[in-house]
């Protein structure tokens, strides 16, 4: 699928905000604590933290690749400007 570089960096932007949910959900809301009395506790998962654990592997693969396609681009493409190298890194005279 073809996209603007612009695309991909705001998409880029919306999975890291998926995965670091994600990753929130995987360490607190995943379970649900009913308290019955002051000293019991059971804990029952809310989910198979396998599949959660799978979408954020895919999150970041979706990512890397993004990020490696924008490279590539950024790579192949050349820009035109009046500033001299050289002159930024000269010292003081």
């Amino acid at each position: 699928m073809k996209q603007t570089i612009s695309d991909s960096l705001s998409l880029i932007k919306v999975i890291r905000k998926r995965i670091d949910d994600l990753g929130s959900l995987r360490g607190k809301v995943a379970v649900r604590e009913t308290f019955f009395n002051t000293s019991e506790k059971q804990v029952v998962p809310q989910y198979d933290v396998k599949s959660v654990d799978k979408k954020i592997t895919k999150l970041e693969e979706m990512k890397f690749r993004l990020d490696n396609a924008i490279k590539m681009s950024n790579s192949l493409n050349m820009i035109s400007t009046d500033i001299d190298p050289e002159e930024i890194f000269a010292p003081l005279e």
